[in-house]
């Protein structure tokens, strides 16, 4: 045991990048094995073609990424298209292969942000939990509508939320950051996050929660004292936030019409709260949930929240959940009529997944000093209890792709469809049939689509 523990320290660095990046590397494996339709049977799934994929193709991707998509930057997704474009360009096979390029990059995306409680956490947590903590984000509920998500690019938008409040938790941990260029690559991520998804704007205040002490210690000395180079960091990001909403006021963009705005449903609050969070964990039993007992468990959370020494991390996490929620419900009240009774799928999965996760997060942290005192047995049952809750899981974790076989019979793959446009068509311009309806079309020059002619 002796030689174990000094080969580890010796090695800790080297080891740690590897369990990582298997992490992502099993995460992303195990998205496309639960989601492998959007791989095996590939077309463009809607804004991914005719937004995503057409505005990088028009106006090159510098340009496409500060365009603004129902009134606000998602310039993230435009990040992932880039990189989808570039992997296509060197192993795939033209528009032909794009939507197995971007089916690939949301893979390992959602194996990416899934990693990031043993990335970020490893060290508070220890390599056990934060290792359980990732595996089971891998099965992260999204209902019948998974195929929404996983393997595509158009809802990874709410996962950049996800990524914030875990970044901002982080940040404030004075024992695992202390750098500078530490500071400066959160900040920037953080950033990217908040031009990505608006609401990620809200959690910008708990930035300045570790230097508490120091403000209202100018504040009652009404002197300001020398900034460190995180205060200047995390000063310039909400500066460049303020910007972003000028011009978000200054363009006033609308949000697309019809889609979701019905009026809110009132029944539907305490489960669509449900869904955004608890679920993350009680999905497998959702269809015997009611409103009240949704409410003992939100009461038992947060009064356990309020009990912990982890007290601010945990209503920093319900507050995050609260934002990621109450934020969509305000602008698409509409989705409120989708969660009208607690049904075995809970309702569609891309909005609020986020919020699931972070759920499943905070469990794990408030239970992290329980955890470190368990003899290495109990951690062993433990984690085997976890990977039993998986494969329990699974099964209701999401249609497992029931939902896009669906949309396939609709719909013919990509290269069904450039087949019939570049055998039947002569014009400059072709019209491509993607998913997930016959509403969805994307016009592409016929020289990027036909090169078999």
């Amino acid at each position: 045991m002796l030689e174990v523990n000094k080969y580890f320290k010796k090695n800790k660095t080297a080891i740690f990048v590897s369990v990582w990046l298997l992490l992502v590397l099993m995460g992303s494996i195990f998205f496309y094995v639960r989601y492998q339709y959007a791989y095996n049977n590939a077309n463009f799934f809607a804004e991914d073609g005719v937004v995503f994929f057409r505005n990088i193709t028009i106006h090159g991707a510098l340009d496409a990424m500060f365009t603004l998509f129902n009134g606000y930057l998602v310039t993230g997704q435009y990040v992932l298209t880039g990189i989808a474009i570039v992997l296509n360009s060197i192993f795939g096979r033209g528009l032909e292969t794009m939507p197995k390029a971007m089916a690939v990059v949301s893979y390992v995306f959602l194996g990416f942000i899934s990693s990031l409680p043993f990335l970020l956490f490893r060290k508070k947590l220890g390599y056990l939990l934060a290792t359980m903590t990732a595996i089971l984000l891998w099965v992260v509920p999204l209902g019948g509508y998974d195929y929404t998500v996983i393997g595509t690019i158009c809802n990874l938008k709410f996962s950049f939320f996800f990524i914030a409040a875990l970044l901002i938790i982080y940040r404030n941990q004075k024992d695992l950051v202390d750098k500078k260029w530490q500071f400066i690559i959160i900040d920037l991520t953080l950033l990217l996050c908040v031009i990505t998804n608006i609401l990620t704007i809200a959690l910008l205040p708990f930035l300045f929660w570790r230097y508490k002490n120091g403000i209202i210690e100018t504040i009652n000395n009404r002197a300001i004292k020398k900034l460190s180079a995180a205060q200047i960091s995390a000063a310039f990001l909400v500066l460049l936030t303020i910007l972003y909403l000028l011009l978000i006021a200054f363009r006033h963009t609308k949000s697309m019409p019809g889609y979701l705005d019905e009026p809110l449903m009132f029944g539907s609050i305490i489960n669509i709260f449900s869904r955004g969070s608890i679920y993350g964990l009680l999905f497998p039993v959702n269809n015997l949930l009611n409103d009240y007992i949704v409410i003992f468990f939100f009461i038992v959370s947060i009064v356990a929240a309020l009990l912990s020494r982890y007290r601010a991390e945990l209503l920093f996490i319900w507050y995050a959940i609260f934002i990621n929620v109450a934020g969509f419900v305000y602008n698409r009240t509409g989705v409120t009529h989708m969660f009208s009774t607690y049904a075995s799928d809970g309702g569609p999965g891309l909005f609020f997944y986020a919020g699931t996760m972070l759920f499943v997060f905070g469990v794990a942290y408030s239970t992290q000093d329980w955890f470190r005192r368990q003899k290495i047995v109990s951690k062993i049952i433990l984690a085997a209890l976890a990977i039993g809750f998986i494969m329990v899981s699974l099964p209701t974790a999401g249609s497992r792709g029931a939902s896009y076989t669906n949309i396939i019979s609709k719909r013919p793959t990509i290269s069904a469809e450039i087949i019939r446009v570049c055998a039947n068509a002569s014009d400059e311009n072709v019209e491509i049939g993607i998913y997930p309806s016959v509403e969805w079309t994307l016009t592409v020059e016929r020289r990027i689509a036909c090169t078999r002619d």
